[in-house]
């Protein structure tokens, strides 16, 4: 769940889910490690959250347990799961 101050809760399924690092956001950049990268899904739009997070050790702590929860065919955010082969292609090829 993302709950964020002066916003209501939002459920972020696990199998929605993407986790990633990046080092910068909207014209801001931060310390490496400095931010943790969501990947997830809004209706019907892909979208991504950058959670700061200046702790490297909290960082880490925070991404090994989004990872924990996410089916293991999910990416990082922003890359493209290779997507399923038509079964009429799959048998041709």
């Amino acid at each position: 769940m993302l709950d964020l101050d002066g916003s209501d809760p939002v459920l972020l399924p696990a199998a929605d889910l993407e986790v990633g690092r990046a080092t910068w956001a909207i014209d801001r950049v931060v310390e490496p490690e400095g931010l943790l990268l969501l990947g997830w899904t809004l209706g019907r739009t892909r979208v991504e959250t950058a959670l700061r997070t200046p702790d490297p050790a909290a960082g880490r702590t925070l991404e090994a347990a989004v990872r924990s929860i996410i089916p293991s065919s999910a990416s990082a955010p922003g890359t493209e799961p290779e997507q399923p082969r038509d079964r009429a292609e799959s048998e041709t090829s």
